[in-house]
């Protein structure tokens, strides 16, 4: 509506000023010339003055007519080009429009709804707080669990451990008490053969000896009290006779007396 206004007052305007133009050169020339020769004329003098009129240049002006012409052919393709713009803008600016109605029926559905919703997001809230304070409890709870558990595990391992340590040591004192008990026997064993080595070394010396002062005392009749051997003639592994002692009870004493005497 209103681009149609706005072209009709343009083509208005055009048309007036090429009607203005034209009256100025042709008809107001005539006016003036008819004017200026007589007010009354009759027939025949208007034939007679329109003939004398015959040679004027009827064209004169007509640079003018084109240049309006051309002015009206650019403003009637403006007016085209602004009436498709127009159409294209109405076009959009309804678009657009009915975009904003519909956002803002969005935004009223929107308002709506968190109108409605907010009431029961903050109940919603409420009740997760309360759960996370809970479930916080729970875990404070379950992490005193674990450490307790973990203290506990941490015990039976050591009693566990401690337990073994003693199974092993005990095991290792019996192998222990073993060895000891085979190495004494070996060193009894052992022992026990050097002692009998020495007796039958003593033995030996004391036969010996026993028979040297026998022999002497059936010869003279009298023991001879012999100088003991110096250690440096004995060897390590020789028994000196004074160092030999007999323990024999006072009945063996007596029979060894009365066989002495009796030789």
């Amino acid at each position: 509506m209103f681009v149609q206004q706005i072209r009709d007052r343009l083509q208005n305007l055009v048309q007036q000023d090429l009607q203005s133009s034209l009256r100025e050169l042709t008809i107001g020339t005539l006016t003036s010339n008819h004017s200026a020769t007589s007010t009354s004329i009759d027939r025949s003098d208007f034939h007679r003055h329109y003939d004398d009129l015959s040679d004027v240049n009827l064209l004169a002006g007509i640079d003018i007519v084109d240049y309006f012409q051309q002015r009206w052919i650019e403003l009637q393709n403006q007016t085209k080009q602004n009436v498709t713009n127009a159409k294209h803008s109405s076009k959009t600016i309804q678009q657009i429009k009915c975009k904003f109605e519909n956002f803002n029926k969005i935004c009223d559905d929107l308002e709506t709804d968190l109108d409605r919703l907010v009431p029961e997001i903050c109940e919603s809230l409420l009740s997760i707080e309360i759960e996370l304070e809970q479930s916080l409890s729970l875990v404070n709870k379950l992490n005193e669990a674990i450490i307790g558990l973990n203290k506990e595990s941490i015990d039976q391992d050591f009693e566990q451990r401690k337990s073994e340590s003693e199974q092993k040591m005990n095991q290792m004192l019996v192998r222990r008490a073993e060895d000891l008990v085979l190495y004494e026997s070996q060193l009894n064993s052992k022992y026990e053969r050097q002692e009998v080595e020495i007796l039958k070394e003593r033995q030996l010396v004391f036969q010996q000896a026993f028979e040297d002062e026998l022999r002497i005392y059936k010869e003279k009749g009298q023991l001879i009290n012999n100088e003991p051997p110096s250690s440096s003639s004995l060897s390590k592994d020789e028994t000196k006779l004074e160092d030999i002692s007999l323990d024999l009870d006072p009945n063996e004493v007596d029979e060894l007396e009365k066989f002495l005497e009796n030789d």
